[in-house]
């Protein structure tokens, strides 16, 4: 696993109040069924779309000890630049460690970009690169990954955030190298699943054309 470092920063784009909305998108939770089992089922939200058109929309999708939050967005950017989606990514990380750590400090692994194997076959359009991190809570330890991918015209963005199952676990362990520990690597995993699932439904209902 390579690990990278992650600069706080605010990235500032050139927008246009031209730019067209992002194409709506309805998902329905059957297309999850196959990543069921007989504890845990899928749920998905309505899509939320958020007053600033350049926001886009969010779906929530989410089991018992999973949560996952898919943004689509353009920012209202007239002029899409080699490395945006990368800028996104650094930026998106860093948001994520604001809200993990939001009035409280948990110890916590650094970001490492998930390797392009988990989730091949869709790096055209939903996933360019994704980061993870492993965090320390009691009484269940966590997994956050957030990825960024562009679709030509919208972003795409995935937060997926899993719960461990083990309690009372110094996951601190494994910090060096998360990926050795069985459950972050079963959470990884889960991602990767996710990632192809959905971004076979979004074919299939000719999302991306």
């Amino acid at each position: 696993m390579r690990c990278i470092v992650v600069v706080f920063t605010v990235f500032c784009f050139f927008t246009s109040g031209a730019n067209a909305a992002c194409k709506k998108l309805n998902l329905n939770s059957e297309f999850l069924s196959p990543f069921e089992s007989d504890t845990q089922k899928w749920s998905v939200g309505e899509p939320y779309y958020y007053d600033d058109p350049n926001l886009g929309f969010s779906i929530n999708l989410k089991t018992t000890d999973t949560k996952v939050d898919f943004y689509v967005y353009n920012l209202g950017i007239e002029n899409i630049r080699d490395g945006m989606t990368e800028q996104l990514l650094r930026q998106s990380v860093s948001e994520m460690f604001q809200v993990l750590n939001y009035n409280q400090t948990f110890p916590t692994s650094p970001p490492y970009l998930l390797p392009k194997s988990f989730f091949q076959g869709s790096e055209k359009y939903l996933v360019h690169n994704a980061v993870y991190i492993t965090q320390e809570r009691n009484p269940l330890n966590i997994v956050s990954i957030v990825s960024i991918g562009f679709d030509g015209k919208c972003f795409q963005k995935l937060r997926y955030t899993k719960e461990l199952i083990s309690k009372d676990r110094d996951i601190k362990n494994y910090f060096e190298n998360p990926s050795r520990d069985a459950e972050t690597l079963a959470a990884l995993l889960g991602f990767s699943g996710l990632v192809k699932i959905l971004n076979e439904e979004l074919y299939r209902i000719g999302y991306y054309k």
